[in-house]
């Protein structure tokens, strides 16, 4: 019985040997060098796209130079630390992305295991929320694919191989000389539904003994995010991104809207960084801008019911196509609002809302509904009983092509998308150079519009309108 015992071993271990040597994940490994990297350094620069940012609908991101990409990987722990730093691209100005920036801007993300976090000013930001994406994004690094795929067991269809990070199906294209030459895999945003996240490994070459590409380059939905030349690959560094224990004790928060009034029936519904108006137009109201998401847009409609239990929401205005500004309109559609956008932003939405939505869907398509536009070509006013809004496209404006700017003549307030949003109680908006906030003067003198109060998107809360002329460098009005 024992040497059967024995025997039976052995016949096992052999089959076992032999399966291992002739996997194709192996011998992708060894040519690779993944199974000697337990961490990694690299870095490089080039150029980096603002996604969901284009000038116009349908056309590229903008571009930013990337003057210094860095990424410290520990495959063991897992862990990443990558640091990012870029300035402004465009010249002239063209599109979103928070430019024109007036200087470099850096940008430390961190996640190790199960918390994520960025140190900004040597300041800790934590930031629990983006541990999925930047894990991912680690294992979608050159040796981190072929990692993954074997703690995944990764699966070969001719040369393209297969496996799951989570819940998300990656696909590796695999060279005649086994190396990775093309991650994809889709993913999803709220405007436009799913979408394809192609990587580009590019031009292999020896450093210092490491296997890597010269070239990485990123397309999000068929447009460039990333195009960066490595300078420099370091195999096996040492990595200490040590979990603050400001990290460790954080937890994700559920979204919050503060109501602030701004006049007699007008608010502002705030998330960090993100300000709707909400105005009684009289028997009726309309709310400004369909930020970010479903979740927010949910809590806003909650808000609205709050201060109008009586009063239906006519109207959503939405000031210009940038995803971070529509992305949660398709819920005020599912809610039956009626949609005022500038009449070249309606093509887009239809296009991009018939996309699938396999991968998050949302209320509007579980539940279909016909979209109720009405559009704006040069200006628009909605009539109420108690007020009215004024809508007026920027023709010109280098920040969406299709913008516009709303106008309160009862109370002289004004609102725009982007351009000008000053910190805390500074009249200057030192991250920007002042271009996109001469349009808005520009836009403001042409149409004669009395303003006594700009009350943004972005930034802090209303400001009289002299801030912004002192902002702009321009003479002060009485």
């Amino acid at each position: 019985m024992r040497i059967k015992f024995v025997l039976g071993v052995l016949i096992t271990l052999t089959v076992f040997l032999v399966q291992a040597q002739n996997n194709p994940l192996n011998e992708i490994a060894n040519a690779m060098g993944s199974q000697y990297i337990n961490s990694i350094e690299f870095s490089g620069n080039g150029n980096v796209f603002s996604f969901g940012q284009s000038f116009e609908p349908d056309e590229r991101w903008p571009r930013f130079i990337q003057r210094e990409y860095t990424a410290i990987i520990n495959y063991q722990t897992p862990s990443m630390r990558l640091t990012q730093i870029r300035s402004q691209g465009e010249h002239p100005p063209r599109g979103g992305g928070a430019q024109a920036v007036a200087a470099d801007q850096k940008t430390v993300q961190l996640v190790n295991e199960n918390y994520a976090w960025q140190e900004v000013d040597g300041q800790i930001i934590p930031n629990n929320g983006a541990v999925k994406d930047r894990k991912l994004q680690l294992w979608l690094s050159p040796q981190g694919v072929i990692k993954a795929a074997i703690d995944n067991s990764g699966k070969m269809s001719g040369n393209i191989l297969i496996f799951k990070v989570n819940s998300t199906e990656i696909k590796a294209t695999i060279n005649s000389k086994n190396i990775v030459e093309k991650v994809e895999y889709l993913t999803s945003n709220e405007v436009i539904g799913d979408y394809l996240v192609e990587v580009f490994y590019k031009d292999y070459q020896n450093f210092s003994g490491v296997v890597f590409p010269k070239h990485i380059e990123q397309k999000e939905d068929g447009f460039p995010t990333l195009s960066i030349e490595i300078q420099s690959v370091k195999a096996n560094p040492q990595t200490s991104n040590l979990i603050p224990e400001i990290v460790k004790n954080s937890v994700v928060q559920p979204i919050k809207i503060a109501t602030e009034k701004i006049s007699d029936g007008i608010w502002y519904l705030t998330t960090p960084n993100a300000r709707n108006w909400v105005v009684d137009l009289g028997n009726e109201v309309a709310v400004v801008e369909g930020f970010t998401s479903e979740a927010r847009s949910l809590l806003v409609l909650e808000e609205i019911k709050k201060l109008f239990p009586t009063k239906p929401l006519r109207y959503v205005i939405n000031t210009h196509h940038h995803y971070d500004h529509s992305g949660g309109l398709r819920t005020f559609v599912a809610n039956g609002t009626t949609i005022v956008t500038q009449e070249m932003n309606k093509p887009f939405f239809e296009k991009a809302w018939a996309r699938p939505r396999t991968i998050a869907p949302d209320l509007l398509s579980k539940h279909p509904q016909e979209i109720h536009f009405d559009t704006v070509s040069d200006k628009k006013v909605i009539s109420g009983s108690e007020r009215s809004i004024e809508l007026y496209y920027m023709k010109d404006t280098s920040h969406a092509k299709y913008n516009l700017l709303v106008f309160i003549p009862k109370e002289g307030l004004i609102y725009w998308g982007d351009g000008y949003n000053p910190p805390g109680n500074s009249p200057l908006d030192i991250a920007r150079t002042p271009e996109q906030g001469i349009d808005i003067y520009r836009v403001i003198k042409a149409n004669k519009l009395d303003v006594k109060t700009i009350a943004p998107a972005h930034g802090s809360g209303p400001k009289p309108y002299n801030y912004f002329l002192q902002g702009m460098g321009l003479p002060l009005e009485n």
